[in-house]
């Protein structure tokens, strides 16, 4: 075994071996409890009589609809912080309302 594969991860994934190195924002742990929650969802899926290809492509986009779904809900949470900022900023400058800025 080679040094780089010391430092990998060795995880099972749809009865498959992979050997997933860690980075600086991928823990041991963290590839651990994603490779689990990958294989957990491929399982689900292939119950459902699809050949092994389709079950990767069908979780794929599983997954990417979830994290499209979760960068526009963050998204449109700072874009409302903002606007709120903004509505602040826009009273504490306003002259008209009557209160020493």
């Amino acid at each position: 075994m080679d040094s780089e594969e010391l430092d990998a991860v060795k995880v099972d994934i749809f009865n498959n071996q992979y050997l997933i190195k860690p980075t600086d924002n991928l823990t041991e742990d963290d590839i651990r409890t994603l490779a689990s929650y990958v294989d957990k969802l491929m399982r689900q899926v292939s119950r459902k009589g699809y050949d092994q290809l389709s079950v990767a492509i069908l979780v794929a986009l599983n997954l990417a609809e979830q994290m499209y779904k979760e960068r526009k809900n963050s998204s449109d949470f700072l874009q409302g912080l903002i606007q709120g900022i903004d509505k602040v900023v826009e009273l504490e400058e306003d002259p008209s309302n009557g209160e020493a800025v």
